[in-house]
């Protein structure tokens, strides 16, 4: 049982141990045996959900759930049973938020009026204009969601993709966007994989309302 529970989680190696393990006794407590490690990701820290074995202290290494790590990493995953393999996919995507977009007839994209910061209550249209490499799998959606600073979705837009390669530049129109707080607003790029119902987010970009 303690097998196949530990069976998805990532090695970190000993460096970055050092005197963890005194810690992790007397502060997290243990899960079958092993000492809890608190894990934090841009001093954000990472949930596991009842489902999954915690971080844990073994034989001198961090342990922790693979997928937890990658979406706090904003990395796809893909799980083959068959072949008992794990694929982990980091695509690298570069989000510019403007006003508008043209593209030339040769299909090159020309940004205009980027920005970071908008008037609290202000409803504008923008572009998140996404530059994508690096990713080496196929995706069959795109999502754009809005997210106030307390949390709620705005709003959330998707596109079916139908073919793509390992680079590409994804313009995704956003109309309607109320900025009714004061605070900072989150817009996330997220990917769903080809043959999964999951989408992931992959990227994210402030928008500061004051």
């Amino acid at each position: 049982m303690k097998a196949r529970r530990l069976l998805a989680l990532i090695l970190f190696g000993t460096l970055v141990m050092g005197t963890v393990d005194v810690a992790a006794q007397t502060l997290w407590g243990t899960f079958e045996g092993y000492n809890k490690i608190k894990v934090n990701v841009n001093d954000k820290e990472t949930d596991f959900n009842n489902s999954e074995a915690p971080a844990l202290s073994m034989k001198g290494a961090v342990m922790m759930p693979l997928r937890p790590l990658a979406d706090s990493l904003h990395a796809l995953v893909k799980w083959d049973s068959e072949n008992q393999t794990v694929d982990i996919y980091k695509p690298n995507v570069h989000i510019s938020l403007v006003k508008d977009v043209t593209q030339s007839k040769t299909g090159e994209y020309t940004l205009k009026s980027p920005f970071g910061v908008v008037k609290k209550g202000e409803i504008i249209d923008f572009v998140a204009f996404a530059e994508v490499d690096n990713l080496k799998t196929k995706v069959s959606a795109i999502r754009v969601s809005i997210l106030t600073p307390s949390g709620d979705n705005v709003k959330s837009f998707e596109d079916d993709v139908n073919s793509q390669g390992e680079s590409f530049w994804y313009p995704m129109k956003l109309t309607n966007i109320s900025f009714a707080e004061a605070g900072t607003y989150k817009l996330t790029l997220s990917m769903k994989l080809a043959g999964s119902n999951d989408f992931t987010v992959v990227s994210e970009k402030n928008i500061v309302s004051q």
